[in-house]
């Protein structure tokens, strides 16, 4: 599997969330994260939006609207939920936990959208380096817990290790592919500044 490819090429049927704080326009946000889905081949099944000051730590919406949110999900045969924030890890492994739907936010749909247009190697390197470096965070502090889950992750495979050292080889096949082609060797460290 590789990481840049979050929506299968078959439509998936997505369920799109999100929490009203009264900081943005929620229902103009979800509009455009369900033209992000539509370009990412997603088919867009239902919205959810919740009015709260704040999300919820744990799931990020409040547990009348999980309800609500598990409900459609089973109703409806949803293949994956989208949420219009951007998830902590903790927030995404309870949401998928409970709704036992894969769960991805903005950040993940828009890197997923890049990557469906990326057509060189060094463009697809690019986004599988955005997503790990996007990822590192999840992975880092969960590699215990992970490397335990029903055998499906060896113990044996250090999360943390790998979090720190994978998105390193990539800047490396990078920094040789741009030397190697001469053509956008500042692009690299701009690519390094955002990530870093």
């Amino acid at each position: 599997m590789k990481l840049y490819e979050n929506i299968n090429s078959d439509k998936e049927r997505a369920l799109l969330v999100s929490v009203d704080t009264g900081d943005f326009d929620a229902e103009v946000s979800i509009e455009e994260l369900e033209e992000l889905s539509h370009t990412a081949g997603a088919e867009v099944i239902g919205k959810i939006i919740q009015k709260k000051d704040r999300p919820e730590n744990a799931t990020f919406v409040g547990l009348g609207k999980l309800a609500e949110i598990i409900a459609f999900c089973q109703n409806n045969d949803i293949d994956i939920i989208i949420v219009d924030s951007e998830l902590s890890p903790s927030q995404q492994r309870n949401l998928e936990k409970l709704t036992k739907v894969r769960v991805i936010d903005r950040t993940m749909l828009i890197l997923d959208i890049f990557a469906l247009h990326a057509t060189s190697g060094e463009g697809k390197l690019q986004v599988e380096l955005a997503q790990l470096r996007y990822r590192q965070s999840q992975l880092t502090g969960a590699g215990k817990a992970l490397s335990r889950r029903n055998g499906k992750i060896p113990q044996h495979i250090d999360l943390h290790h790998y979090a720190q050292h994978k998105p390193i080889v990539f800047q490396y096949k990078l920094t040789v592919s741009f030397h190697f082609f001469g053509s956008i060797a500042n692009a690299l460290n701009a690519i390094t500044v955002v990530f870093t």
